[in-house]
């Protein structure tokens, strides 16, 4: 969703002209949406950590033992690790969690993860996601995208590009039947598209459309449904 404000705030000349946005947001479960626009840093116990290129896993899930062609490890533990247990041992203890803090409470672009009127999520004592709560997941990356959708509708400006844009609708499908392990969640996607069925419409900002396609057959119409408020906005 940002990368596409971004994108949008590139076009200031139709902006103004045309004085609204239209972005079509199609969703088939709030993971969908939500991992593509949450990406969360961890932090480290001693605020320090292999290079960035190594922090990337192999297919099996397991570190790389290089990152170079030649095959030599170029594994160079950072400063400031003491006491952290992958300096120790990198390959052995790639899942050891006691070297890290916890997750930030907000991702890379600023949108809250926390959320507890809408998602609950658990925190540690030093005031970050708790990351030994594996049922922290899905309610993190859903309210980092409900906050993210929330923030692009009201004009917030972008923490990285240092502009926003007013006036962004946005309209979303959900998919019934899609290959994913949750089901489409009207309540996310309406909230999202400050859908006036939504629990927290706001009449002061433009209200999108939500639409349910219960089948992959049901999609045209629901493309169709949309399009049809598009055209009816745009007179």
């Amino acid at each position: 969703m940002w990368l596409a404000t971004r994108s949008l705030a590139d076009l200031d000349l139709t902006v103004r002209e045309t004085k609204r946005v239209d972005v079509d947001l199609t969703v088939a479960a709030q993971a969908t949406f939500a991992s593509a626009i949450a990406p969360i840093p961890i932090i480290t116990a001693a605020q320090a950590g292999v290079p960035k290129a190594l922090r990337f896993s192999s297919k099996s899930g397991t570190p790389p033992l290089s990152t170079t062609s030649s095959g030599a490890s170029d594994q160079v533990v950072a400063p400031n690790s003491a006491g952290c247990a992958y300096a120790s041992g990198w390959n052995s203890n790639w899942q050891t969690l006691t070297d890290f803090r916890g997750i930030p409470t907000l991702d890379i672009f600023g949108s809250n993860l926390i959320n507890n009127s809408y998602w609950a999520v658990t925190t540690n004592a030093a005031g970050y996601v708790d990351i030994n709560n594996h049922s922290n997941g899905i309610p993190i990356a859903t309210n980092a995208a409900d906050d993210a959708a929330r923030r692009i509708r009201i004009g917030t400006t972008d923490p990285a590009y240092g502009r926003g844009l007013n006036g962004v609708i946005i309209n979303s499908i959900g998919l019934g039947n899609a290959a994913v392990p949750l089901p489409a969640d009207g309540i996310f996607l309406e909230r999202v598209s400050n859908d006036t069925r939504s629990p927290i419409y706001d009449s002061n900002y433009p209200a999108g459309l939500y639409v349910y396609a219960q089948h992959s057959s049901d999609i045209s119409g629901a493309f169709g449904q949309i399009a049809s408020e598009i055209l009816r906005l745009a007179k």
